[in-house]
């Protein structure tokens, strides 16, 4: 990312701290809603669903928190981002695969 780019993400987040953290929110609960029917899908309960979703999505955003407790940015943005990369790709999939069983 250029360096003019991270100052404008650095720039909005101080400046509108409150709005950056609702989109995280929405992003973090429609991830565990997608990771949630994922679980539903493949046979599990809805509650049980929800518990496998929401321990996934913990062991990632532990992994973003240790990395920038240790302060390691980079690490922290690669994780995150890969955390993300993962979460589209099996919902994506799970997308194809209820695609395929309604056709």
């Amino acid at each position: 990312m250029d360096a003019l780019k991270r100052m404008r993400r650095l720039t909005r987040a101080l400046l509108r701290r409150d709005a950056v953290e609702r989109e995280l929110d929405d992003e973090l609960v429609l991830h565990l809603d997608l990771e949630t029917e994922r679980h539903r899908r493949a046979g599990l309960s809805p509650e049980d669903a929800r518990q496998a979703a929401t321990s996934a999505l913990a062991t990632m955003m532990g992994a973003i928190v240790l990395a920038r407790a240790v302060g390691d940015k980079n690490m922290s943005d690669d994780i995150l981002a890969a955390g993300r990369q993962a979460l589209r790709r099996r919902a994506a999939a799970g997308s194809c695969d209820h695609k395929e069983k309604s056709t």
